[in-house]
């Protein structure tokens, strides 16, 4: 027998997560079957089995590869020197999911996933790690400020760093139910609110 490619098998992988995409779009998480999966998938029950073992697999993945563009944005921010801004930070971690929102709906499969998280251990727990991975990167940018004095030594990074994590929830929500925000409407509003803030402390 011919051996398969990793090739081969990382496309036949991406196949099945697009078909899930699909599916969880159309029909949200809870009214989705695995048998479903595999018939959009066009593909053997052994083949989606192989890779994702059960639906919370498919579904924690598919956030994960979106989300993980998060982290990935603000670390590669942090390589110019001086830093870039807060608000232009969130600017540009907010315009990449917009675009990936744009082209994979993430903002729906993301809320359902933390829907469900809310009453399976199981998946809150790797909710929960996805989540902290995108703090633990705003928790080294707002230490970054620190190092540059451009913040005082007593403003902690993790209390910053929850703020702007609690953002994305809210970024999804609005864009899904009301469709009057976008990346550009955070960073005005966000560097409307550090002018008031610096205007009080003046």
């Amino acid at each position: 027998m011919p051996r398969v490619s990793e090739e081969y098998l990382e496309q036949r992988r991406r196949e099945v997560l697009a078909a899930a995409r699909v599916c969880f779009i159309r029909k949200g998480f809870h009214a989705t079957s695995m048998r479903e999966v595999i018939r959009e998938a066009g593909v053997s029950a052994g083949t989606v089995y192989r890779y994702f073992p059960k639906k919370e697999d498919l579904v924690i993945t598919i956030a994960q590869e979106n989300l993980s563009v998060v982290a990935d944005t603000i670390d590669s921010m942090m390589r110019r020197t001086p830093l870039p801004p807060l608000d232009q930070v969130i600017g540009e971690v907010f315009a990449v999911l917009q675009d990936h929102d744009d082209k994979t709906d993430i903002a729906r499969l993301a809320l359902q996933v933390w829907g469900e998280a809310a009453r399976s251990p199981e998946l809150a727990i790797r909710v929960q790690a996805q989540l902290s991975s995108i703090a633990d990167a705003f928790t080294r940018l707002i230490r970054g400020y620190r190092h540059e004095r451009r913040l005082p030594p007593s403003v902690s990074a993790e209390a910053v760093a929850a703020t702007m994590t609690a953002l994305l929830p809210g970024f999804f929500l609005q864009r899904l139910m009301l469709a009057n925000v976008s990346a550009q409407t955070l960073q005005r509003g966000l560097r409307a609110v550090l002018a008031i803030s610096l205007a009080d402390h003046t």
